[in-house]
């Protein structure tokens, strides 16, 4: 009698363990999944929408597109235009007026030649871009002269350039590696998410690095976070933006033998990023099962830290990526994939 007491007796203390553990357990995942950490900004309220008028620069568009076949990524540096175009795989230098100044790189696997050109950021003169079939990070000055290459230690979409580091969006238990600009890892960091590997599409997000405010910023694609770094690595602060989207797991599927990653149910996806002194701007276009709505673009617009929406404007066209010189803005055009040019009058 006495021994099946104290059997009992063990029973249920394992059993009270058991729910402890599935209780912190799922507070855990719920405390990482609302990203409840640290210093956490909520932003309320409905887009505001501002109006204005869209002058198409028909010159631009009629020049510019001559020299490109598949233009996937935009981006610009002191009044120049860069487009990666996965056509030919090479990155095209364009002027304001749409000239093809200078072209870089190549398709292949040899020095400074790409095999999938996946982000551009720069640091002075130089240009660095990540190469995620290579796992390389392939730099060249402005005039389009090979000057290094180096090998990360991931697979990576994204890349930020600061004046010492170089930091990038990778796939593992941190979220972030750091180099330095010889190549070398320094740090790694970011536990966002529960299973970063589970959500993948997250990781096609955007990063960038703010010289103004010495941080690292982290913009999720499928959910509505800015995440501020200090250059260190060291979580600073979380905004939760306009739309509220809570990080979810993307779903798996079987496809043959090919496991296939699927989007999550969201209704917004944010696509592009660009800061100037100012504001922080978001390219975004409202989804449904991954498939845009009416092809319904936008940009929302936020003061630099990010704790701050200040307007929306509704695109003009239906845009994958953009970048912003003076009043003009560039765009990739997601119904033919060409490059085009607005003044935006307000």
């Amino acid at each position: 009698m006495e021994k099946k007491s104290v059997i009992l007796t063990i029973l249920f203390m394992a059993a009270g363990f058991t729910v402890v553990f599935f209780y912190l357990n799922g507070n855990e995942q719920k405390k990482y999944s609302n990203v409840t950490i640290q210093s956490h900004v909520n932003i309320d309220g409905e887009r505001k929408w501002q109006e204005a008028e869209w002058e198409r620069i028909e010159t631009f568009t009629q020049t510019s597109n001559e020299s490109l076949i598949s233009p996937v990524l935009l981006t610009s540096h002191d009044e120049l235009i860069y487009v990666g175009d996965w056509g030919v795989m090479d990155i095209k230098v364009f002027n304001k007026e749409g000239e093809n100044i200078v072209s870089m790189g190549r398709r292949g696997r040899g020095p400074g030649e790409f095999q999938r050109i996946m982000d551009i950021d720069f640091f002075h003169d130089s240009l660095f871009i990540s190469d995620p079939e290579k796992h390389e990070v392939i730099i060249y000055s402005k005039n389009g002269d090979h000057s290094n290459s180096f090998r990360i230690d991931h697979s990576t979409n994204r890349l930020a350039v600061s004046d010492e580091n170089i930091y990038t969006l990778a796939i593992q238990d941190s979220l972030f590696e750091r180099y330095d600009h010889e190549g070398n890892t320094n740090l790694t960091f970011g536990k966002i998410l529960d299973k970063p590997i589970l959500n993948q599409l997250n990781m096609a997000g955007r990063i960038e690095f703010i010289t103004e405010l010495d941080s690292f910023l982290y913009i999720p694609r499928f959910a509505s976070y800015l995440i501020y770094y200090a250059a260190d690595g060291k979580l600073n602060k979380i905004v939760e933006t306009l739309d509220g989207i809570p990080f979810s797991e993307s779903t798996q599927e079987l496809t043959g033998e090919r496991i296939q990653i699927r989007t999550p149910d969201t209704e917004v996806e944010i696509r592009d990023s660009f800061i100037d002194d100012e504001n922080l701007y978001l390219l975004g276009r409202f989804v449904k099962n991954g498939s845009p709505i009416d092809n319904d673009h936008f940009i929302d617009i936020y003061s630099l830290h990010g704790d701050k929406y200040l307007h929306s404007y509704k695109l003009p066209i239906p845009a994958t990526q953009f970048t912003i010189i003076e009043n003009t803005v560039y765009f990739i055009d997601l119904t033919d994939q060409s490059l085009v040019a607005f003044n935006l009058i307000n």
